[in-house]
């Protein structure tokens, strides 16, 4: 009979416990229908309790399955169980009344009629429920007591657990404090709930939510604090195991109970009092956002899941989130932008550099340094500090050993001397701890982690966006791939999104990644082929992108080229480049890059390809501007017959070298022989020039050379179709146009005729300060040039004022013996003489004479117009013999 009985018992049980957890699953569906808060009072109890009476019954058939209830206590639950099955049953048939997902819409709001006039049945239910939980729990209670065992805390009383503080690391006593960045955690969880912190890894988003855990529970002594470690979905349920024990909710040990969704629904209940907690290092999108796979693995080894529904949400609740992407931050926050958390500034860096070192004597500099080289990186900071403090160095030191090289930095960053206030399943060194952002993105987005990596290998500094699009990559695939590196603050958007540039530590650290696969040499060619496609000619139409790509062209050309595709990828940079700073007159650094491409070229396609001779016409251009008359006459006329070999004289690269060698003889003095020249490239064009570039700088050149000789009438006429060539071709704001309107003005003032030649000098003038710059050295000799013109007009005062700016300008750019800066300074001696500064005057054109008798030499035509004027202002001085002594040196000259 006692057999019968306790079967009777089991088996009631086991069909109750069948039915009941419908119930809990149905009544959980209905919860997750309603609206965010709303959650009525009888179906929330069912919700809740249902579960700790099922509990209860389970507990009771075990011990009636293991001879553990006598004969008698079988009988008295008996009806106690029987009773809970039917108050399940017709709890069972009241919840047909409520809305479920599968429900049309209609059918849904009919039921939520329905359900509103079942609620006194639901309530009357629920009561009942409630007395046999209590009965259950009396029952339990006497059992645990006679046994000896203890009592489980949530089966003996309903009042709320003490305060539980679970956070897994101490106070850090050296704490850096951010205020800033703390205060407006606390303002932003007050009106929002939900705050996420986002940043590189190692940059503290961990330690402020320590230290703000810890100021919480000053502030709030009777609220529940909890660490959940959110890098991968068995930790973060192993997160709310632990939690859910030290709450002591029923079911937390039992294999069967989703200790998730047991946790989520507790700290939803604002009755069971305030709590914050932090979800650290979830970082992984993918886990959180991924619906359910159909997987029968066991709790150990979870699928991974859309796991963003279990944390929990209640008026009493705050949640705060630690994150690398900030995509994921602001999803988990409820779409509210994260806290992003950066690098510390210099002062916050320093304290704690001193802080974990220890020593007050440390040299401000060193310090400064330091801090500098690690970017100011927290994690970074205290792995330096770690590693100085265990081999018993100075800051000093340490820097010596990572001022060898890049090498010597990856090498530092790699090492992981350890930090307890990381969770022992972290990384501590700088180089790991970024690397599973880099393998995260590798696996999400691929195209991000090509992007990243072609980023490492140019300058860390204003990527241009077009530097990173593939022709095959979309618009959405683009915009997606850096949103990917943005969200995990790998790279940060300049204005505009149209660059983006990155931390040098996340530079030096995808490059060791890189070389790491073995596929950092791919990646470097496959940045000198962008670059050196990318990189324009360095015409005055080009010279906004040259200048956005001279820092990566720059890098790119420190890395070795073997194939010889890539030597002439190189090679081609180089020109692009060299052209570039010639029109910014830097020419040192122009031949340098020049020679280097001829060399190239030359090796590589021979001396007769038209990319050698254009390489070295356009060189030959800068040693002219360098005053290297020699080798520049060596190089074009290399260019020159080797144009006019193979291309012929009517090819635009023959007529321009012709005009270049042009260029050098008449910088010597040899008028007649570049007159010759220049007439030989214009041939057949004397009474059209057309729109061809060449051609019109060749007439314009002409006329510059015809006034040397005082032609001035034909000078104009060459000058003027010069510059309605060049306005019809380029437009009048382009700098050929502006230096033939500057050139037609020097013409005009030789004939006298000032007032138009000080319009054109003027319109010059403005043209360059608008399109070069102030500080250009055409603008500063159009300068020049309207200071002569004001002193042709007699308006002295303007003269000396604009050619002291002009020479000082020129001074600076070219240096005190370039033919440009000689000619300004005899324009200001001239200036100063006209304003009776006699004593100025003449130290600058003595001085002038002297240095282009050094340069140019004794016999150069510009002597013959330089010394009378030197020779003017010493007579004017008072200074006879020294005016005889320039005289007699010309004279002699002459003969």
């Amino acid at each position: 009979m006692a057999e019968l009985v306790a079967l009777g018992v089991a088996a009631n049980i086991l069909q109750l416990v069948g039915i009941g957890y419908q119930v809990v699953t149905r009544v959980k569906e209905f919860h997750d229908l309603l609206p965010k808060g709303e959650d009525p009072e009888p179906y929330r109890t069912v919700r809740l309790e249902l579960p700790l009476l099922l509990d209860i019954l389970k507990r009771t058939q075990e011990q009636a399955d293991s001879g553990q209830l006598s004969n008698e206590t079988q009988h008295s639950l008996l009806p106690v169980v029987l009773g809970c099955q039917q108050q399940i049953r017709e709890l069972d048939d009241l919840l047909d009344s409520l809305p479920s997902a599968k429900d049309t819409t209609w059918k849904r709001g009919v039921k939520a009629v329905v359900s509103v006039k079942n609620e006194k049945r639901f309530r009357k239910v629920v009561d009942g429920l409630k007395g046999y939980i209590q009965l259950l729990t009396y029952h339990q209670t006497a059992t645990f007591t006679m046994s000896g065992l203890q009592i489980p805390l949530s089966l003996t009383t309903e009042e709320p657990v003490p305060p539980v503080f679970l956070v897994p690391f101490d106070r850090d006593e050296h704490f850096i404090d951010r205020p800033d960045l703390l205060s407006e955690i606390d303002t932003k969880i007050k009106a929002q709930r939900r705050v996420a912190l986002a940043g590189i890894g190692g940059v503290g988003k961990s330690q402020i939510a320590i230290e703000y855990c810890y100021r919480f529970k000053a502030s709030n002594p009777d609220a529940h604090v909890f660490w959940v470690h959110a890098a991968t979905v068995p930790r973060l349920h192993q997160g709310y195991k632990n939690i859910a024990k030290q709450l002591l909710l029923p079911g937390w040990d039992d294999l069967n109970v989703d200790t998730l969704q047991l946790l989520q629904e507790y700290l939803s209940d604002s009755y069971h009092g305030s709590w914050l907690l932090v979800l650290d290092n979830a970082d992984d999108i993918s886990m959180f956002y991924t619906p359910v796979k159909k997987d029968t693995a066991s709790e150990q080894q979870l699928p991974y899941r859309d796991v963003a529904k279990y944390l929990p949400r209640s008026t009493s609740g705050q949640i705060v989130v630690t994150t690398r992407d900030k995509r994921l931050g602001e999803r988990l926050a409820d779409r509210q932008k994260p806290i992003l958390i950066e690098a510390m500034t210099t002062t916050e860096a320093g304290e704690l550099l001193r802080s974990r070192v220890g020593d007050d004597d440390l040299q401000n500099s060193a310090v400064d340094d330091l801090l500098h080289t690690l970017g100011h990186i927290p994690l970074a900071i205290t792995q330096a500090a770690a590693f100085i403090n265990e081999n018993d160095i100075s800051v000093a030191d340490y820097l010596t050993a990572i001022a060898e090289g890049e090498s010597s930095v990856k090498e530092m960053l790699e090492m992981d001397l350890g930090d307890h206030r990381r969770h022992s399943e972290s990384e501590s060194s700088i180089l790991a701890t970024w690397k599973l952002s880099f393998d995260q993105i590798s696996k999400e987005q691929p195209l991000a982690a090509e992007m990243l990596s072609l980023m490492a290998v140019m300058d860390l500094h204003s990527v241009p966006k077009d530097l990173l699009v593939t022709p095959s990559s979309s618009f959405t695939k683009t915009a997606q791939a850096l949103g990917v590196l943005k969200a995990f603050s790998l790279v940060s958007a300049l204005k505009g999104e149209e660059g983006f540039e990155m931390h040098r530590l996340v530079q030096l650290s995808v490059r060791h990644w890189l070389e790491m696969q073995g596929t950092i040499e791919g990646f470097n060619m496959r940045a000198l082929n962008t670059v050196s496609k990318k990189f324009p000619f360095g015409d005055f139409e080009n010279w906004k992108t040259c200048e956005q790509l001279l820092p990566h062209a720059h890098t790119i050309l420190e890395y070795n080229t073997a194939s010889k595709e890539a030597r002439l990828e190189h090679a081609q940079l180089l020109h692009n480049m060299a052209r570039f700073y010639d029109a910014l007159a830097k020419y040192s650094l122009a031949h340098k890059l020049w020679q280097e491409a001829l060399d190239i070229r030359k090796e590589l396609l021979g001396n007769k390809s038209p990319d050698t001779l254009r390489t070295a016409c356009y060189y030959g251009e800068t040693l002219f501007r360098e005053m290297d008359y020699k080798l520049g006459e060596e190089i074009m006329t290399f260019a020159l017959e080797g144009a006019e070999e193979v291309l012929g004289l009517s090819d635009d690269l023959t007529r321009m070298s012709i005009g270049t060698l042009a260029e050098m003889n008449t910088a010597q003095g040899r008028f007649d022989a570049a007159e010759a020249l220049y007439h030989r490239a214009l041939a057949g064009k004397e009474q059209d020039l057309g729109t061809n570039m060449t051609d019109l700088k060749n007439a314009d050149n002409l006329g510059a050379v015809l006034r040397r000789k005082k032609q001035y009438e034909q000078a104009e006429i060459w000058i003027r179709r010069s510059l309605v060539g060049r306005e019809r071709s380029v437009g009048e704001k382009h700098p050929q146009t502006i230096r033939a309107a500057n050139h037609l003005g020097l013409i005009l003032r030789c004939m006298g005729r000032y007032d138009e030649a000080e319009v054109l000098n003027r319109r010059a003038l403005e043209g360059f300060e608008e399109t070069l710059g102030r500080e250009h050295h055409m603008t500063l000799q159009s300068l020049d040039n309207l200071s002569v013109v004001f002193r042709c007009q007699g308006k002295n005062d303007q003269a000396a004022a604009q050619a002291t700016r002009a020479y000082e300008g020129l001074l600076r750019l070219m240096g005190p013996k370039h033919r440009h800066t000689l000619q300004a300074q005899m324009s200001l001696a001239l200036a100063l003489q006209a304003g009776g500064k006699l004593e100025q005057a003449e130290e600058l054109a003595v001085r002038a004479l002297a240095s282009e008798e050094e340069t140019l030499g004794s016999e150069h035509p510009q002597i013959q117009v330089t010394a009378p004027l030197v020779e003017s202002i010493l007579r004017q001085a008072g200074k006879d013999a020294e005016a005889d002594e320039v005289r007699e040196r010309l004279i002699k000259e002459q003969q």
